[in-house]
């Protein structure tokens, strides 16, 4: 279990919801848990809960930050100049983001979107391309220029 929550902190790290000070705080936690004395079972089982809750509320939090800059980008979105199909498929890809929870995903979306339209150039082609489903390898080989034939 402990390894389990420590893959958890580090696996947040990498998505962007805790910070090195967040880190450092929890890992702290989790190294004041002895198991090897484990004299009492339920309040080391509590303090790694405890951090666990930590971690899923500091995921939520910034879950909910990303869809507020979101929903601020999305209001702009129609009146911005540009393909409406593009817009779709923006629109689609950030809300498959959203929905699996990759909170690197939605952030660099964001950034990108917004940088685009404070330049001011119309959309003409989706900035970026997430995978809303299907085949990743047939994305992959569309990306690369590779024909159907071709195999990964």
């Amino acid at each position: 279990m402990l390894h389990k929550v420590n893959s958890e902190i580090e696996q947040a790290v990498v998505d962007g919801v805790l910070s090195d000070e967040e880190r450092s705080s929890l890992l702290s936690e989790l190294q004041n848990i002895d198991l090897k004395v484990f004299l009492d079972h339920c309040e080391q089982q509590a303090k790694m809960e405890q951090v666990r809750q930590s971690l899923f509320d500091a995921r939520r939090q910034k879950l909910d930050q990303l869809k507020r800059d979101w929903v601020s980008i999305q209001e702009r979105l129609p009146q911005y100049p540009g393909d409406e199909k593009v817009k779709v498929e923006i629109t689609a890809a950030v809300i498959n983001a959203l929905e699996r929870g990759d909170s690197r995903v939605i952030e660099e979306c964001i950034a990108q979107l917004n940088e685009l339209m404070d330049l001011g150039d119309p959309l003409k082609e989706n900035p970026f391309s997430l995978p809303t489903d299907g085949d990743w390898r047939e994305s992959f080989r569309r990306f690369i220029g590779l024909s159907g034939r071709a195999m990964i």
